[in-house]
């Protein structure tokens, strides 16, 4: 006997796919009363073989004519655990953190029962969680967003997108708003912008070499640098950036002259100052590198 073929949507594959039944229980109602019948099924899907739960209703007793004119009773699936048509979830959740991965992954799954409401509040709370796990000041979402922007986490377009959120959110909340499907999800593909660039993508290129534009971490670059370098034993701030001066190129004149100054006074714990020689009418700060 051949087994059943339902075409479903894939939490794996991200797409609607072949799903084979490979177990199922049944329970119809009396024909006398109201005809219907509730199934229970495994089933696996076709491409990535991953398993699922399934729920299908019969209702024989509700009826609609389909593009080819003929008349077919009522049908609806349920899968578990929930899936969003054609969405791919974040994948390294383990880069978020715990609050906000929690609010997130709760959200998908409201979102994959098509609880848009209670979705919409969710999205909202994500952005409450990013906020609060950056220490962003402010007396409401509204400030903390505009925060979030002036901090430097995210863009001005960035910001404008999740005021509109939070406008959903709030109409969720208080006015008991259900937000349509199409909006949502365009709420959610923007969560996701915003967690993969404050998160994801931050943990993805944290080795690569990118533009300094405050003091403390061009402090951390020298440290660096001077735990690597090999050459003389009295050099410039030229000398041990070499490249790296590439990194400061908008800071360089800013950083170079509170560097000397800290310098001069015992302030760079990783360097000791040596001396100051004149070159082309420029005091040039020489320097040692600490033992360790």
């Amino acid at each position: 006997m051949s087994k059943e073929i339902y075409s479903l949507d894939c939490r794996e594959c991200h797409r609607r796919t072949r799903h084979e039944e490979l177990a199922s229980f049944s329970e119809e109602s009396d024909p006398y009363d109201y005809h219907d019948m509730t199934s229970w099924m495994i089933v696996k899907c076709q491409g990535c073989f991953s398993h699922a739960f399934l729920k299908k209703y019969d209702d024989y007793e509700a009826y609609y004519e389909d593009d080819n004119g003929e008349i077919n009773h009522n049908v609806e699936f349920t899968t578990y655990p929930p899936v969003i048509a054609k969405h791919r979830p974040i994948s390294n959740t383990f880069n978020l953190p715990i609050m906000v991965r929690n609010i997130y992954i709760q959200t998908l799954e409201t979102l994959g029962i098509k609880s848009y409401l209670i979705a919409s509040i969710g999205l909202r709370a994500t952005v409450e969680a990013v906020c609060k796990d950056l220490n962003i000041p402010g007396r409401n979402l509204e400030v903390r967003i505009n925060n979030l922007q002036k901090n430097g986490h995210i863009s001005n377009t960035d910001k404008k997108m999740l005021h509109a959120i939070r406008f959903l959110g709030n109409d969720a909340a208080h006015d008991i708003i259900e937000p349509k499907k199409a909006d949502i999800l365009i709420a959610l593909d923007i969560i996701e912008h915003m967690l993969n660039s404050i998160y994801i993508l931050r943990e993805k290129t944290k080795n690569l070499e990118t533009i300094i534009d405050d003091y403390n971490s061009f402090l951390k670059l020298l440290e660096k640098l001077s735990m690597e370098f090999t050459g003389a034993e009295t050099i410039n701030i030229t000398t041990l950036l070499s490249k790296k001066t590439r990194l400061i190129e908008g800071k360089k004149d800013e950083f170079i002259e509170k560097f000397n100054r800290d310098l001069l006074e015992g302030k760079i714990n990783f360097l000791n100052y040596e001396k100051t020689e004149e070159i082309n009418d420029r005091d040039i700060f020489l320097f040692s590198i600490k033992a360790r």
